[in-house]
């Protein structure tokens, strides 16, 4: 499957964005943490197909700046309001695992520096959680960086995204699937 993140900083722009995104996608990420007005019923509604909601705090590369416990609140109300996936990070997806709501529980890790050489330890963490998809995102500061990435996928029984960022990860992100990934992450705008 193919996801579009919306980085869109109104929720007039994230419903455009939205539905240029359901034209080329299977799925978007609707970040939260971008929003300077999320309106998430609002947006929620106007979904054309499945949706990742994401509330990214700074610490993880987000944008949130507030109460984390806010942050929480509205990752709860978004699988109470029926969001087909939320995204929390692994050092708090505990507050999410027991939600109700019909939708899967994302558990995100990611690593601005490098490629860790305990992949298997970090999936192993997230699958206690009892996520229902697992995500690692880490940063290439070498080519055989994405094999690593590339070996996980191929190894793991809960359903996974796997990447590596960066210009050396560029690969990881058009190959993931031919591994077994989930899915994989695509822009509406070149580059």
């Amino acid at each position: 499957m193919i996801c579009v993140s919306l980085t869109a900083t109104t929720t007039e722009q994230a419903l455009e964005q939205m539905a240029a995104a359901y034209a080329q996608a299977d799925l978007v990420e609707l970040r939260l943490d971008y929003l300077t007005d999320p309106q998430l019923g609002r947006l929620l509604a106007a979904r054309r197909g499945p949706i990742i909601v994401t509330n990214r705090p700074e610490r993880e590369g987000g944008k949130y700046q507030g109460e984390e416990s806010s942050r929480i609140a509205t990752l709860k109300r978004a699988k109470e309001l029926g969001a087909d996936y939320v995204d929390v990070e692994l050092d708090c997806a505990a507050q999410l695992a027991e939600c109700p709501g019909p939708g899967k529980l994302i558990v995100s890790y990611h690593n601005f520096t490098e490629t860790p050489s305990d992949l298997d330890a970090i999936h192993g963490q997230i699958c206690a959680t009892g996520a229902d998809i697992a995500k690692i995102a880490v940063m290439a500061r070498d080519i055989t960086d994405n094999l690593r990435v590339f070996d996980l996928l191929k190894q793991t029984k809960l359903p996974t995204v796997a990447l590596c960022m960066g210009e050396l990860g560029l690969i990881s992100r058009l190959l993931a699937p031919k591994f077994g990934a989930f899915l994989t992450f695509a822009s509406l705008d070149k580059g």
